[in-house]
């Protein structure tokens, strides 16, 4: 029996380096982008103020974040986009802000550019949202039919987040290699996605078991090294090549003693 395998790509521009954001309107420009929607939180934008640059010929609207990837707030966001005439959208934040910026960018056919804050998922490189309640609980996942536009990483940006979310970044994408092993072995055949998805699982594991212990490290000391700009890609590029293994994280958010802990940290506990 044949079964239909849909593959979706990453984003159509993707940069991480230092002052990534200064060419940001050159490029919004080029794209023929006049009104943006810029979504973000409070905490997200206050570290990433000092890295945005001032876009001097387009209009910008803040928009601020309620703080989960609901149904109720994808239309929120959806208004906005419209009342303002808005010709993309911008999210500024972790996982279920971009989440947010995909669903809601997507629905209405803008062009989306993410800027994450965090490194603790692969948000800002898959082309699906996952859903949740205005109570932070799993509803479901929606796969876009448009990837992302930009992908735009300031070092920055990553050297104010908290470690914690790095570290349950390193578990949650390691989980993703025990799994995604688990299931490409019980296969008799492979098609050429599945094998390029089980050999990024597969690197997954090696660069986060040579370098995890070293990025943690240095992201407490402030330092962006090699070993942290690895490890950071790998929890989101490498890890968002892999058809994320979300279900143990899915039905934990049911549990309520387990809605304080990060996504890799339930893994963890789930074990």
């Amino acid at each position: 029996m044949n079964t239909l395998l849909e593959v979706r790509s990453g984003p159509a521009y993707y940069a991480c380096k230092a002052n990534v954001l200064e060419n940001l309107e050159v490029k919004l420009s080029k794209g023929n982008i006049r009104k943006v929607l810029i979504i973000h939180g409070r905490k997200s934008w206050e570290v990433t103020e000092p890295f945005f640059p001032s876009l001097e010929n387009i209009e910008t609207i803040f928009f601020t974040y309620g703080g989960e990837c609901s149904d109720p707030e994808i239309e929120r966001v959806k208004k906005a986009a419209l009342e303002h005439g808005a010709d993309a959208l911008i999210g500024i934040g972790g996982g279920k802000l971009l989440y947010l910026a995909k669903s809601a960018g997507n629905s209405l056919q803008r062009e989306i550019i993410l800027i994450p804050t965090l490194a603790s998922t692969c948000a800002a490189w898959t082309p699906f949202s996952v859903i949740y309640d205005d109570n932070g609980s799993y509803v479901r996942y929606d796969i876009q039919e448009k990837s992302t536009w930009m992908l735009l990483i300031e070092p920055g940006i990553l050297l104010n987040s908290p470690i914690n979310y790095l570290r349950a970044g390193i578990g949650d994408t390691l989980a993703k290699w025990y799994e995604g092993n688990a299931l490409a072995e019980k296969l008799a055949t492979k098609p050429v996605c599945i094998e390029l998805a089980h050999l990024a699982t597969r690197q997954c594991q090696e660069v986060l078991l040579t370098y995890g212990e070293e990025a943690l490290a240095d992201l407490e000391k402030g330092r962006w090294t090699d070993a942290l700009q690895r490890v950071i890609e790998t929890n989101i590029i490498t890890s968002g090549l892999v058809a994320g293994a979300h279900s143990i994280h899915n039905g934990m958010t049911s549990i309520t003693q387990a809605h304080h802990l990060l996504h890799g940290e339930k893994w963890h506990m789930a074990f």
